[in-house]
């Protein structure tokens, strides 16, 4: 599946509606990591959060985002840091 041709194809505003529901996945993985590991500092929290969302979306977005995609996010409110593969 080619994400960037999805994303690509899709209208800004639905993009922003799939990345609004995904940072609320994020967010709900990380209150149950939070839950389940409450000794984690909040830096392995991001570890494993940043190790298993690429796995399940993909690591391109994470590593190359495209101009679409950085504004979708922005319009969103998800806070992007920069990643290395």
């Amino acid at each position: 599946m080619n994400l960037y041709e999805i994303e690509d194809k899709s209208r800004l505003e639905r993009l922003v509606e799939f990345k609004i529901a995904f940072r609320g996945s994020m967010e709900a993985f990380t209150q149950c990591l939070e839950k389940c590991l409450p000794d984690c500092s909040p830096a392995r929290l991001d570890e494993i959060r940043y190790a298993f969302f690429p796995f399940m979306y993909g690591i391109y977005p994470y590593t190359h985002p495209t101009q679409k995609q950085c504004e979708a996010m922005e319009q969103a409110k998800i806070t992007y840091e920069v990643q290395s593969v």
